[in-house]
Order: C-alpha cells, then structure tokens, then sequence
C-alpha cells in the first residue's frame, strides 16, 4: 500500500476543482489591434467576455492585460468589465512586468487570453516559477493566429502539471450547487 500513496499524492493534486473563495482570473492581451489576427477570434472573445461576466456577478478578482498597447491598442470593449483591473507590460511573461500580489492574490489563477503560444504560455510558466499555485488555462478563451500554435500550447502547458479547462467547466465550478444564489444568472451564461 505505501507504494501506491506518491501515485494517489498526485492524482489529488491533478484532481482540483475551481474555489470561488480561492481563485482570480488573468485575461491575457485581448487587444483591438491583436485580435484580427487571432483565429476564431469571435468566439474566443465570446467566452472571455462569460467568464469576465460571471467573475463580476460571483465577486472574482479579475486582472486585464494589455501588452505594449501604443501598437496593440487598448483592451476590446468586448470583454472589458468595470471590475476588471487592466495593467500594462512590456514582457511576454506578464509576471515580470507585474507584481505577483496584483496578477493574482489567490492561491488559483484561472488564465485565458492571447496569444496561446506566446504571452498565456510565458505568463503561466511565471505563475508556475513564482509560487504554489494552481494553474488553469481555459482552452476556448485562448487564441493565436493559427491552430497549431494553440495545440502545441496547451499540451505544453498540461505537460507542466497545468490544468486545461473550457468555459464552461470553471462555469459550473464557480457556482458549485444549484442552490447558490447566482446559479441561475451563471447558467444564462452558459446557455449563451
């Protein structure tokens, strides 16, 4: 039996749902000037803008990202949020151009955004490097210009020990029960 307790160990760890008490979002670079350039940039900005909207209505710290916005532009209107807070960097990696306690204060980050292969990629490899975190990386609210990018990406970063969700799997986490009092404006989300 003790043989088998570093297999359990691990497959507890992997086994982590979202805690609405415990996490914050990260939207990584959703920028006038980048998304045209994004494959199926619509839907990706779609599901941004639920999990930004269900972030306000469950009271989840959330941070925008804007990456050099004097040549990307400022965040899109589509997902911006008045409870969002946007901050700019200059690094890839938005953990070195911004502090850690303002990124994410919680002990989850729920990260989402643009490019999958550049920015989301580098800026969770910080998340990583700077302390224990849970990671989750929602597959269909991240975007590049081209689909293999965003494969290679995301088995990347599930190679590291990240979590690959959708929108609707950290939906349903955040809201955990039917009985909680924002379950049903959540689910109109979903039903979108």
């Amino acid at each position: 039996m003790a043989e088998d307790k570093p297999w359990f160990d691990a497959k507890m760890k992997a086994a982590q749902c979202i805690d609405p008490h415990q996490v914050s979002f990260l939207g990584i670079d959703f920028q006038t000037r980048l998304l045209p350039a994004i494959h199926n940039s619509a839907s990706v900005c779609r599901q941004a803008s639920r999990l930004i909207e269900a972030a306000e209505l469950l009271s989840i710290p959330t941070v925008l990202t804007a990456h050099c916005p004097d040549k990307l532009g400022g965040v899109t209107d589509q997902i911006m949020a008045a409870h969002a807070k946007v901050v700019h960097k200059q690094t890839f990696d938005a953990t070195a151009s911004i502090p850690k306690a303002i990124i994410s204060p919680a002990k989850q980050v729920v990260v989402f955004g643009c490019e999958t292969h550049v920015c989301v990629l580098q800026t969770v490899a910080g998340l990583l490097r700077s302390g224990d975190r849970n990671i989750f990386v929602v597959s269909d609210a991240c975007g590049t210009r081209t689909l293999e990018n965003h494969v290679q990406a995301l088995q990347r970063m599930r190679d590291w020990g990240v979590s690959i969700v959708t929108t609707e799997m950290v939906l349903f986490e955040a809201v955990q029960r039917p009985e909680h009092p924002e379950f049903r404006a959540v689910l109109s989300l979903i039903k979108q």
